[in-house]
């Protein structure tokens, strides 16, 4: 093979050696990038496992959406929230899955809403319409008129309610959009009204003319307040909490708080049957959408019962001291009888 040759056979290896190794890492680059969808889904597929699932009916005829949470394999309505429909049939029946979300979204006519959660198409859940992009420039004459039909073909929200949707149900899960004389489950939640441009429930800082109202405690008139020394008892028993913003049960939202009376202060203390005293028993209510509130009452712990005290107990006991005094008799007269 003369040079000439050699130069050119080992010119076509090399050739041939870079493209077998641009072809392997081209593989590697297609495996990696089928494989990365797979990965992720799975991961997407796990983190949404953990997230409750809901299902959102929307009544247009009565302007009412009620949220449903599956509970052991059935659907709970949990939560009800007043909701303005299209006029007229601008918004169409049926079932549809939730879609893509936004903070904050631009509307038909230049407006713009918070808290966006698209039901179909141009069709989404929405905050009342704002003038421009400032908190405070919301139709407060719009926001009045929530629970009847009044929007383009959206269904539209307080804030807090657009809010709760936006975080707790998962795009993908179902909305089903209905007309019926009756407003659901949970009723029709009865509304707050706006004199300004702030929507009444938006929790934003500096919100001064927030109204969200408070959740009420409720606590059963069968409650003891006086309980026996080592009894049984349940402090959360007889104990409700309601959201009366959206009919809503919020009982699993309570917090126990306990103090004891100790030296005419209260202290902070463990509840407990076996250790008597005043204990003041405080239920409170943190859960945002709704206004915080507690409430408290003052449980006694009686002292243990002294022990009964039998007759043969009394009987052993005097015969006791009958016994004693003898024996204190006689050591004194044998006393006196060697001092003689």
């Amino acid at each position: 093979m003369t040079g000439q040759n050699n130069t050119a056979y080992y010119n076509n290896v090399e050739k041939t050696g870079a493209a077998k190794r641009i072809l392997a890492i081209m593989l590697a680059v297609i495996m990696v990038v089928t494989m990365m969808p797979l990965a992720f889904g799975q991961g997407a597929a796990q983190a949404k496992s953990k997230k409750a699932q809901y299902w959102l009916k929307v009544n247009r005829q009565r302007g009412v959406t009620t949220a449903y949470k599956k509970v052991d394999g059935k659907w709970k309505p949990v939560r009800a929230m007043l909701t303005s429909p299209g006029t007229g049939y601008k918004t169409p029946l049926g079932t549809f899955r939730l879609g893509d979300k936004h903070r904050r979204s631009g509307l038909m006519g230049g407006v713009n809403g918070k808290w966006c959660s698209r039901i179909t198409g141009g069709v989404l859940f929405h905050s009342v319409w704002y003038y421009n992009w400032n908190s405070s420039s919301q139709s407060w004459v719009e926001f009045n008129r929530l629970g009847k039909k009044a929007s383009h073909g959206c269904c539209r929200l307080s804030v807090i309610d657009a809010k709760w949707i936006y975080d707790n149900v998962k795009s993908g899960s179902k909305v089903t959009i209905y007309d019926s004389s009756k407003a659901g489950p949970l009723g029709k939640p009865k509304a707050i009204k706006s004199h300004s441009g702030w929507d009444p429930t938006d929790p934003t800082k500096g919100n001064p003319h927030f109204k969200l109202r408070k959740a009420r405690i409720t606590i059963s008139k069968n409650k003891k307040k006086t309980v026996k020394f080592g009894a049984k008892y349940n402090l959360k028993a007889g104990v409700k909490a309601y959201n009366p913003n959206a009919n809503e049960n919020v009982t699993e939202h309570i917090k126990v708080i306990v103090k004891k009376k100790v030296n005419g202060r209260w202290i902070k203390a463990k509840f407990s049957t076996k250790d008597p005293g005043l204990y003041q028993v405080t239920y409170k209510v943190k859960y945002k959408y709704c206004r915080n509130n507690k409430k408290s009452i003052v449980i006694k712990v009686l002292r243990a019962p002294k022990k009964k005290v039998t007759e043969q107990q009394t009987t052993d006991q005097k015969t006791d001291q009958e016994t004693t005094q003898e024996q204190t008799e006689n050591g004194a007269e044998s006393g006196a009888e060697s001092g003689e």
